[in-house]
């Protein structure tokens, strides 16, 4: 009868052992998970914000340098926009750290939060990333018309100047929807129960 409870004693510490080591992977894995996405997304800002930067720069070139006075508030008012979208990035969209490195549960819960953030972000992006500098474009689209009407040979080239604005942001939309929609996948594939 003694050897029953050390046979007990040592399946339960086998038992014991055992999860402990496939947690401990699944924490080291969680948190690389967590490290590469907040790399991705700390990267995707750097490049919106260089954009931004350079798109501001050109803008302010006109501004400066046209002397209608239609153009250089479509200008401003582009200027204006750009500058709300890098505050919407960096307000809602900013990779955040853990402040402690957390345990599974709280980390896998740290992810999701984070992910849902970035699928709500990508998810409303003409609100805040395509609407923002359309009245600013499209002020200055009409003012370059209206300077040089059709008969001057610059309305064709203003026309195709819009239909491609017009067709980047509907590639950047589509792309901010696939986007999302594959960050709700990696939503939904968090929350499946590990069998």
């Amino acid at each position: 009868m003694t050897a029953e409870p050390s046979l007990d004693r040592d399946a339960q510490q086998a038992w014991q052992q055992q999860p402990s080591e496939a947690l401990r992977t699944s924490v080291e894995d969680l948190r690389l998970q967590t490290r590469r996405f907040e790399r991705q997304i700390a990267w995707r800002n750097r490049r919106e914000y260089a954009a931004a930067a350079l798109a501001a720069a050109l803008l302010a070139r006109l501004f400066w340098h046209e002397p209608d006075t239609f153009v250089r508030i479509g200008a401003a008012l582009t200027i204006a926009g750009m500058i709300y979208i890098v505050w919407q990035l960096h307000a809602r969209g900013a990779s955040r750290q853990p402040s402690v490195e957390l345990g599974m549960a709280p980390g896998l819960e740290f992810l999701k939060r984070d992910l849902a953030r970035q699928r709500d972000l990508l998810s409303g992006v003409w609100r805040w990333y395509l609407a923002p500098p359309l009245p600013g474009i499209a002020i200055v689209f009409i003012a370059t018309v209206r300077a040089h009407p059709a008969g001057s040979g610059r309305a064709w080239p203003v026309a195709v100047a819009a239909a491609a604005i017009a067709a980047i942001f509907v590639v950047v939309w589509r792309l901010n929807v696939r986007a999302a929609s594959g960050l709700q996948a990696r939503i939904d594939e968090l929350e499946r129960p590990t069998r």
